[in-house]
């Protein structure tokens, strides 16, 4: 058995030497291993200045330098608003009042994830003001 550790691709060779001396082809494989998490997605309001108006929230995906891709970004919400881990397909309001926080992450083609980053949404209809703050 041959162990492939280090992320990158890695090409196997190999051939069947017989008793006589008697050699076959050279076969080759290539391994692919992402050791490597993707980077964050970037939280982005549609306005950072106080408004009467829903919070509008745009991700952009975070990208893969291991070499597999990127699969998927995720948010989820927590506080005012709340909503486990969700597939991004595009940007989504936050209409409750109260404070949320906006969590998101990517995820690669081989499950590697990345740091979490957040961003909090002040929405207060009421007082029709609403901000928005990144961390």
């Amino acid at each position: 058995m041959i162990t492939v550790s280090n992320s990158g691709e890695t090409t196997i060779s190999a051939r069947t030497i017989d008793k006589a001396g008697n050699a076959s082809s050279v076969t080759t494989a290539v391994v692919k291993v992402d050791k490597t998490a993707p980077t964050s997605a970037v939280i982005k309001g549609a306005s950072s200045a106080w408004t009467n108006q829903n919070a509008s929230i745009t991700l952009t995906p975070g990208t893969d330098n291991g070499g597999s891709g990127v699969q998927r970004s995720e948010y989820k919400l927590t506080g005012g608003t709340t909503q486990d881990w969700t597939p991004y397909t595009g940007t989504f309001p936050i209409s409750t009042e109260g404070i949320s926080t906006v969590h998101a992450r990517t995820i690669d083609n081989v499950g590697n994830v990345s740091a979490e980053r957040t961003a909090v949404v002040s929405h207060f209809r009421d007082f029709g003001s609403a901000s928005f703050s990144c961390t």
